[in-house]
């Protein structure tokens, strides 16, 4: 999946070379930012922590027109908290940083 995003996203006559040697930095910047997402959670909460991330994401790798990432973002911070945290009843914080 993360192969299939990049490839979308890849710059217009980009070799194969390029996107191989690009691909591993992109994984491992995901992986940096997901971690970082898990750390500021606590802190930042739910509510700002995880659009922050989805954006941030969706910008790197190109995936939709900025408007649409930020869309995109707000829509899926929307979806994630009636799933998890309204049907599920999970304990995330929503806004740490204001109880």
């Amino acid at each position: 999946l993360a192969g299939d995003s990049f490839a979308l996203s890849a710059p217009a006559g980009a070799s194969q070379w390029l996107m191989l040697w690009l691909l591993p930095l992109l994984l491992s910047w995901l992986f940096s930012v997901l971690t970082a997402y898990v750390f500021a959670l606590p802190y930042l909460g739910y509510l700002i922590a995880t659009p922050i991330f989805i954006l941030a994401v969706l910008l790197v790798t190109r995936t939709l027109r900025p408007m649409g990432s930020v869309v995109c973002a707000v829509t899926m911070t929307g979806v994630l908290w009636v799933i998890f945290i309204w049907l599920l009843h999970l304990p995330i914080p929503l806004m740490p940083h204001l109880a």
